[in-house]
């Protein structure tokens, strides 16, 4: 499979992945150094204020909970 993701770069936080649907709410996240995607059972809510992010494209994922 292959995703769009958003990469955490904000000074003091950790660097996980972010998957965002089309209207911009969070289905999962892949922790940093790893290549697992947990899905979350409903999208949550996403803000992206006061946070810095690089634009990723994630080929390899495998889902925890698929």
């Amino acid at each position: 499979m292959k995703y769009n993701g958003l990469l955490e770069k904000t000074e003091g936080f950790q660097p996980h992945t972010y998957f965002l649907n089309e209207s911009g709410k969070c289905w999962g996240y892949m922790k940093a150094g790893t290549t697992v995607v947990e899905r979350f059972k409903k999208p949550m809510s996403f803000s992206k204020s006061y946070r810095k992010f690089d634009k990723v494209f994630v080929e390899q994922a495998v889902y925890d909970n698929a």
